[in-house]
Formats: structure tokens, sequence, C-alpha cells
């Protein structure tokens, strides 16, 4: 009949005796027998269990594993057989239909064994070997083998210690759905060909620091028990640890992925280290779980990088990375401190991600526009000397504690639209020309010492962006109105006096449309009229044509004037497009002292200059300094011949120079204070 574990295994023990027949007639040979059955009996005489009588001694150690040994060197001697020992696609899928010379699968290894001889040296090695579904009761030691071919461990069992330590696997090594249940060390080892453990249980430690992985390697679905070490790695092509469950630590510092890195799904337990890796290929972390520390610090992600719908239950730490590629953190959940200080991205998003604990971004760069759109701070967050090259979209995002940005660079458009924060959002010492605030909750924020541009009063983003944007001028207005009474609330007087020019700016914009021609008419009209009136009615004597003349003059003005009036279709704009001209004329708002300062020396100096081209006083031949001086306010000069014309002149210049003074304090009290 054969072996019936044999029948299995493609019959490649059938050239061994029958050394056990159990209860029901099934014969096993001595690799599968039963641990408590692998008798030492004579050839062709085999313990039978239905005839029963005493039990034949167990075969030794030594001689079960020189068994196993001169299977190998006799494949060895044999020399080569590629088409012996090939491996086709479907053979390398299911592995037990593959049977190369040196065919060891479903074996059960009662004791420990070293292959530890076929290291290489004296022609020593391992040939393509096929120990899928095997069972090693005892250590299994491997270290410095050489796998000159194939090796196939798929589903076997490893009871105690697993030592593979600075082997060689030059063909593909097959691991799949094994289980290691004591230490699996398998330390500066190298695969030069793919290794798959994928759906593997490690749950002892496991040692892979320092191994090369020159094929793709697999670890899907895996589970390491223990702590898992992968520190100083290089995996040159695809690594998978997706669905991988590690519940111990994970130990990857220092390790290189220059293929795509798949952790998927993972679950980390315990800490996660990861520091000084190199990710050259795409890193994918989605869905995973971080139970414990996460650190990734000083590491470089070259490709894209997702950690999207991720959970960090620990500190996350990746202080001194570099993602060069694009990095998307989105829906992401850190519940503890997280650390991003000191950190290069290329393109990123942050997008409705929920940092429970403080976080850190101080010192970092984002080449390209940061997104942080509907993400949700729960405590304080730093931004401190955080350069933004592309700018930053902060819009809807919720800011339950501080937010600080002290000496940041906002280098491209960045906007707070819809931002929420209970708190204050602290911008210090900070570049803000490139601040969107248009539909921003601007009475969050807090701006000390920082620079809007470097004109005297600058504009701010919105409103030299304004065709692009199509932002009203109402609403900057407005937003300017806003942002004085923060200085105000502040008491940074100088950016008050700031923001009150810009305020006043944008008013008289939205008055840009209005008409002020019919003003301007009514206001020559008068200007012109009234004075010529005045002069026919100072006629001395009085008499009829005089009086008639003046009283022509007056009709004339008043019926002109109607008409022009009649043209307003709103008087109170026009009245204000007019007084904030004038107002910006005469004293730049009530901010330019200078400028309301020059007025009031021109105003003052009008007197005597006009003395020097008009003889409208009695004394146009006298002295012209004490004329002069009495059209000036608080001086009193006495004489009898001034006319009415005189008086009016004289009510209107001291009424100009008065209240030219009054604005040039106001102006100086506002520069002085701010």
């Amino acid at each position: 009949m054969g072996c019936c574990v044999g029948a299995k295994h493609n019959n490649w023990c059938e050239d061994y005796d029958i050394v056990y027949i159990d209860a029901d007639g099934k014969e096993y040979c001595i690799f599968h027998a039963p641990v408590e059955c692998k008798f030492d009996v004579p050839k062709g005489k085999p313990y039978d269990e239905r005839a029963g009588g005493d039990k034949p001694a167990l075969m030794g150690a030594e001689q079960f594993n020189q068994l196993v040994f001169a299977r190998i060197d006799e494949v060895i001697e044999a020399g080569e057989d590629e088409e012996r020992d090939k491996l086709d696609p479907f053979q390398a899928v299911i592995g037990d239909g593959w049977n190369p010379r040196c065919n060891f699968s479903g074996t059960i290894f009662p004791y420990e064994i070293s292959f530890s001889e076929y290291d290489g040296q004296n022609d020593k090695y391992l040939p393509p070997i096929n120990f899928s579904r095997s069972q090693f009761r005892g250590d299994a030691y491997f270290s410095r083998s050489q796998f000159r071919g194939e090796a196939y461990f798929s589903d076997s069992q490893f009871r105690v210690e697993a030592y593979f330590s600075r082997s060689q696997f030059r063909g593909y090594a097959d691991f799949r759905s094994s289980q290691f249940r004591g230490k699996a060390s398998f330390l500066s080892s190298q695969f030069r060909g793919g290794a798959s453990f994928s759906r593997s249980q490690f749950r002892g430690d496991a040692d892979f620091s320092d191994s090369q992985f020159r094929g793709e390697a697999y670890f899907s679905d895996s589970q390491f028990r223990g702590y898992a070490d992968f520190s100083d790695s290089q995996f040159r092509r695809g690594a998978s640890f997706s669905r991988s469950q590690f519940r111990g630590e994970a130990y990857f510092s220092r390790s290189q992925f220059r293929g795509d890195a798949y952790f998927s799904s993972s679950q980390f337990r315990g800490d996660a280290e990861f520091s000084s890796s190199q990710f050259r290929g795409y890193a994918d972390f989605r869905r995973s779980q971080f139970r414990g520390d996460a650190e990734f610090s000083s590491s470089q992600f070259r490709g894209d990088a997702e950690f999207s719908s991720s959970q960090f239950r620990g500190d996350a730490e990746f202080s001194s990375s570099q993602f060069r590629g694009y990095t998307d953190f989105r829906s992401s959940v850190t519940e503890k401190q997280t650390n991003f200080d000191k950190v290069k991205f290329g393109k990123s998003t942050f997008n409705q991600m929920e940092f429970k604990g403080p976080v850190y971004f101080d010192n970092s760069s984002f080449e390209n526009k940061a997104s942080f759109h509907n993400t949700i701070f729960h405590e304080y967050s730093n931004f401190e000397q955080t350069v933004f090259e592309d700018g930053a979209n902060f819009n809807l995002a919720f800011f339950k504690e501080w937010t600080y940005f002290r000496d940041s660079k906002f280098l491209g458009e960045t906007s707070f639209a819809g931002a929420i924060s209970k708190e204050t959002i602290l911008l210090e010492s900070t570049n803000l020309y490139n601040l969107k605030l248009d539909k921003t909750n601007i009475e969050s924020f807090k701006f000390i010492d920082c620079n809007w541009g470097k004109e005297r009063f600058a504009k701010i983003y919105d409103e030299r962006t304004q065709q692009k944007t199509d932002c009203k001028n109402t609403t900057l207005a407005e937003i300017y109105r806003r942002l004085k009474k923060i200085a105000r609330e502040n008491a940074d007087e100088e950016q008050t006096s700031h923001w009150h020019y810009r305020e006043k700016e944008m008013a008289l914009k939205c008055l840009q449309n209005t008409q002020l021609a019919p003003i301007g008419n009514i206001l020559a009209t008068a200007i012109f009229m009234i004075p010529l009136c005045i002069f026919f009615l100072e006629i001395k004597p009085m008499n009829i044509f005089s009086f008639g003349v003046a009283t022509s003059i007056l009709c004339t003005a008043i019926g002109i004037a109607y008409d022009d009036y009649k043209k307003i279709t709103d008087f109170n704009k026009a009245f204000n497009k007019i007084y904030l001209k004038l107002y910006r004329f005469i004293s730049g708002y009530g901010e330019d002292p200078i400028r309301a300062g020059v007025i009031l020396f021109c105003l003052i100096l009008l007197p005597f200059f006009l003395q020097l081209i008009t003889s409208l006083t009695p004394w146009a031949n006298g002295d012209s300094l004490k004329t002069a001086m009495w059209y000036m306010p608080l001086i009193k000069i006495e004489f009898d011949k001034a006319v009415g014309l005189h008086y009016l002149l004289k009510g209107l210049s001291t009424t100009a120079i008065t209240l030219q003074a009054a604005l040039f304090g106001f102006a100086l009290r506002n520069k002085l204070r701010r």
C-alpha cells in the first residue's frame, strides 16, 4: 500500500520501509509516522497496532537525522537536475504539488536537528527542497545554511526554536501559513528570490534584523505575538505586511524599503519603531492601528505615503522626517501627542483628521499647498517657524485650544474660511501678505507684530486679488472694520490706524459709482454767485439797480442749484463720497499728520498770498501783513472799512483754519499714541 501520508505528497517516500501500521491499517514510513511511533524496526517488519504486543524502541535522534542528511547528500552527489527540480507556477501556489528530488513534505522531525553544515563550504548546500506541512518538534537549526534553489516551508510547524540566522535563500522561500511557537531567528539572512510569510504565526519573538530581501517579501495576514525585529533590514522590492498583527513591539528602525511597502489594515499593539527608515516606493499604512507609540522620526518617504483612516493611540513621532511624495493623513486620529517638527512635506493633506492630543509642526516646511480642511485640533497646536511655500488650507478647521503661529511663512494663498476656534489663534511676527480673510472668523485671531506688506497702509490679500476672487467692496470694508476692532482690543494702536485707513478707503470704493457732478455744480454756483450778490448789495449808496442785479443773481443761483439737486439720485451717498474724499485729502482720514500739517500751513499762507494779487480789503495799498493777519482766527485787529464780502471771507478763512488745526492735532495725537 505504501505510506498513507506520503500518498498525499507525491509518494516521495515510497523507497523507504514502512515502520508502523495503526489500528485502522494505515501504513507510515519513518518520516511520516507519529512521533511516538517512529520505531527502529528491522526491514520489512513494521510494528502493527492491530497485532498488539510490545512496542519496539524508537529510532534515536542521530539515526533519524542521518536518514535526512543522507537523502540530501544523495541529491548533492547526483548533481543538478533542473528538469526534475523545476517548480511551475501552479505548484508555487499550492506548494504540495511540488516534488523535487529533495522532498520532505509532511515530515515530522521528532528531535532537534541542525542543517548548519550545509553552509556552502566543501560543496555542502541545500538543493531545491520541500518542507511543506512538516513539523519540527525540537529546535530547528538552519543558521548559515545556503538554499541554492527554492525552499518550501509552507504550513510547517516549528514547535520550539527555529534558527535561520545568516542563511541564504537563492530561490523562492515559502513560509506561508507556518507556525513558529518559539523564537524565530532570521538575523542577517539573505532572501535573493521572493519570500512569503503570509498568514504565518510567530508566537515567540521574530528576529529579521539586518536581513536582505532582494525579491518581493510577503508578510500579509501574519501574526507576531512577541516582538518583531526588522531593524536594519533591506527590502529591495515590494514588501507586504497588510492585515498583519504585531502584538508585541515591532522594530523596523533603519530599514530600507526600496520597493513598495504595504502595511494597510495592520495592527501594532505594542510600540512600532520605524525611526531612520527609508521608503523609496509607495508606503501604505491606510487603516492601520498603532496602539502603542508610533516612531517614524528621521524617516524618509520618497514616494507617496498614505496613513488615511489610521489610528494612533500612543504618541505619534515623525520628527525630522521627509515626505517627498504625496502624504495622506485624511480621517486619521491621534489620541496623544503628535510631533511633525522639522519635517519636510511635498504635497500633503490632513483633511478631516483629529488631533486629540497636542500637535507640533514647528520648524517644518510644506513644499506644496498644505490642506487641513475640516481638521479638528482638540489640544494645543504649534506651527512656530513653519514654512508654507504654496500656502495652506485651514477651511472649516476646528481649534479647541490655542494655536500658535510664530515666525511662520505663508508664501502662497492661505485661508481659514469657516474655521472655528474656542481659544485664540495667535499669529506673531508672521508675514501675512498672502492671508485670505474672506468668510473667516477674524475675532478668533490675535495678531502681534505681523507684516501685512511693504506699503504704509498695506492692502490685505483679499483686496489685492479682488478681481480674481470677486470679493465685494462692502465685504472688504467689513473685514477692515473687524480687523480694526481686534487691533483696538489688543491695544495695538499702530494697526488700529492701519485698518482705519483701509476701512475708509474701502468705504470710498463702495461709493465709486455715485455721481458728484451735480454736487460740484451746486458748490461752484454758490462759491461764484453768492460773493457776487454780496458785492452788489454792498454798493453805497444802495439803489434800485444794484438791488435788482443782486436779486437776479441770487434767483439764478437758486435755479441752477435746484436743477442740479434734482439730478442727485442718492444725496447721502454723494455727500459721503465728498466727505470721504475731502477727509482723505486734508488729513489722510485723520491718520496722516504730515499731510494735515501741510494743508494747515497752506491755509495760513493763503491770505498773505491773496493780499499780493487782490485789492479786496481797505488796506490794499497799506500794511499787507496786518491785512492778512485780519483773516486769522484768535487774532483781533480793528478797522472800519471792511464790507460784507470781507467778513464772509474772514469767516471762511477762520473756519477752515480752525477745522484744519483740529484735524492736524487729531492726526498728530493718533500718530504719537500709536
